[in-house]
């Protein structure tokens, strides 16, 4: 488990507990690192959900809790932390819609939630990410089409699950 007293040590910038046998939830504390810039959890055993207090880390570049346990919804909260440029969150059991709000994420550079039960279609908002060069999107139940605005975006990847999803722009199609 990551241990409860990880809150206290607030001057850390950097926290990287990935490729470890870590199992639990992610612990409440853990949002005191207000000065955090980069929280790598991926590749360990966690569970529970994502809480919609890792918003309170507003000076995030980097989230990445990839292949884990995790359920539940992406927190819309997310769509709160400006500074970010990095997150993945693939390899759950993340279910719901892909929340619109994480296309106020404009300093995001690569978004990757594939490999999960997301539903729904893409958020068109999604055009709004000019700063966008890599979406994984693929291996999940997304249905619809890719909208316009996010094939405007010049993005170096784009990965989809076709034709589940139609594409006009895709770089590479789960079939």
């Amino acid at each position: 488990q990551i241990p409860s007293d990880i809150g206290d040590m607030t001057k850390l910038n950097n926290l990287f507990l990935n490729n470890n046998t870590l199992s639990g939830q992610i612990p409440q504390n853990i949002f005191n690192l207000k000065k955090l810039i980069h929280l790598k959890l991926f590749a360990n055993s966690l569970s529970g959900t994502i809480p919609p207090e890792i918003a309170q880390m507003k000076k995030l570049e980097f989230l990445s809790i990839s292949d884990n346990h995790l359920n539940g919804t992406i927190p819309p909260e997310l769509g709160m932390m400006g500074e970010l440029e990095h997150l993945s969150l693939y390899g759950n059991n993340l279910v719901g819609e892909v929340p619109e709000e994480l296309s106020k994420l404009t300093n995001l550079v690569k978004l990757r939630l594939y490999r999960n039960k997301l539903t729904g279609e893409i958020p068109s908002s999604f055009g709004q990410l000019g700063s966008l060069e890599s979406l994984h999107l693929q291996e999940n139940d997304l249905y619809g089409e890719v909208p316009g605005s996010v094939c405007d975006l010049d993005l170096e990847e784009l990965y989809i699950d076709c034709p589940k999803v139609g594409c006009t722009c895709c770089d590479y199609c789960n079939l």
